[in-house]
């Protein structure tokens, strides 16, 4: 079921919706790009996949898959929570030595 999410949640973290969204948007794909390297190791290169064995396998865990939550909702529940950083553009130093000093 679809629930409706209060816009304060969402921006809570950040400052306007639009940068919400983004974010989500963003780490999102992350997630995704994330989900595929992990299947693609268990199954292997898809041109190795040749006997019906293999075949059962990659349903098998395409069906897992499936079922896992879905990367916009994994994505916007993080951001809920705070554990996504998020880093401006008009943050970030140009200067090496300056962003040197900022991590430390």
């Amino acid at each position: 079921m679809v629930s409706t999410l209060k816009l304060d949640k969402l921006t809570k973290n950040t400052k306007t919706i639009y940068e919400a969204v983004m974010c989500v948007a963003k780490r999102a794909r992350q997630i995704n790009n994330e989900n595929r390297a992990k299947l693609e190791l268990v199954l292997g290169p898809d041109d190795q996949i040749e006997d019906e064995f293999e075949e059962i396998q990659v349903e098998v865990h395409n069906q897992v898959y499936d079922r896992k939550p879905k990367p916009t909702h994994q994505a916007i529940e993080e951001l809920i929570r705070g554990e996504v950083t998020i880093v401006r553009p008009d943050e970030i130093s140009e200067d090496p030595e300056e962003a040197e000093e900022d991590t430390e």
